[in-house]
């Protein structure tokens, strides 16, 4: 740091020590005296970009919005097509509630860089705030293809599909949710919105069998193995009759049954081997404290 200190002092014109102390200072996350370097590379060289970019990265850091904002549109007026200020610059209008003006930046990201996972995901997000169902839905799914491992893409466009009452898409992606984060817990009370609407429509649904299925798929993911069985046992029931030519075509019910009694059977073992452990350690608590009472009492004696 101090070699690089040097060099700048010696020749502030250079802009590479700029960027090596910028790089070793944001290691050491010191944040103020990154401040201060970048500003001092932007008065020596103020048509470079990347000082504008990294002083708004910044005051992203220590919150300061505004701050940002401005800068970041400095950095536009000195290269209006560069992709990264511009994820960056919607990155903090999103923050801001401005979810049009995020729009119009993310969208000038992908035009430039159309493969950016995360400009696709948030792109998504504001569309999602301003009602465009159908726009974020598509966004998030780019996003997905993208990669795959953006877990609150999954779970947002489960939203999406929730509001628009598509229950078997929705429970799909609230599976997958699970599978990436087992413990998450946003997505229950949806799964229990989804049975209430669907337990509605049971006694009036054209289609009874697929209703049970998704029954049988909700209650799965709440972990609920009583009512799955039950429900997958109806959808069994039912299932050639259905409209639903999915359905009828369906092979796997009774590997779902089967998997739904294999994970409630797991559950059951599980839950005694917590009693017994639990009986097993009162025991012991209980002998201890015999053993306690009696050496107490000899020294008393």
């Amino acid at each position: 740091i101090s070699l690089c200190q040097r060099a700048i002092k010696l020749n502030p014109q250079f802009p590479q020590s700029y960027e090596l102390l910028g790089q070793l200072l944001k290691g050491q996350k010191k944040w103020q005296e990154l401040t201060k370097l970048y500003q001092q590379a932007i008065e020596h060289h103020p048509d470079n970009c990347e000082f504008h970019l990294r002083l708004g990265e910044v005051f992203v850091r220590l919150c300061h919005w505004e701050q940002a904002k401005a800068r970041y549109q400095k950095a536009i007026a000195v290269d209006p097509n560069h992709w990264q200020v511009r994820h960056n610059y919607g990155d903090v209008l999103l923050h801001l509630a401005d979810w049009q003006g995020a729009i119009g930046h993310y969208r000038k990201a992908l035009e430039l860089n159309p493969d950016y996972a995360w400009s696709h995901h948030n792109l998504a997000t504001a569309l999602f705030y301003t009602e465009r169902w159908e726009e974020a839905a598509f966004e998030y799914s780019r996003a997905i293809e993208l990669d795959a491992s953006l877990v609150s893409c999954y779970d947002k466009l489960g939203d999406i599909l929730f509001k628009q009452k598509k229950w078997s898409e929705a429970i799909d992606l609230y599976r997958q949710v699970r599978e990436f984060q087992p413990d998450v817990l946003e997505v229950f009370p949806r799964l229990r919105q989804i049975v209430n609407a669907i337990e509605k429509q049971l006694d009036v649904t054209p289609d009874p069998a697929f209703a049970s299925y998704l029954l049988g798929e909700a209650y799965s993911q709440l972990s609920h193995w009583e009512k799955a069985i039950a429900a997958y046992v109806k959808a069994q029931e039912l299932h050639g009759d259905s409209p639903t030519e999915t359905l009828r075509q369906r092979e796997d019910l009774q590997e779902k049954l089967n998997d739904v009694r294999a994970r409630q059977q797991q559950q059951q073992q599980i839950a005694s081997i917590g009693h017994y452990q639990n009986a097993e350690l009162n025991k012991d608590s209980c002998f201890v404290a015999r053993i306690t009472e009696v050496a107490l009492g000899g020294i008393i004696k």
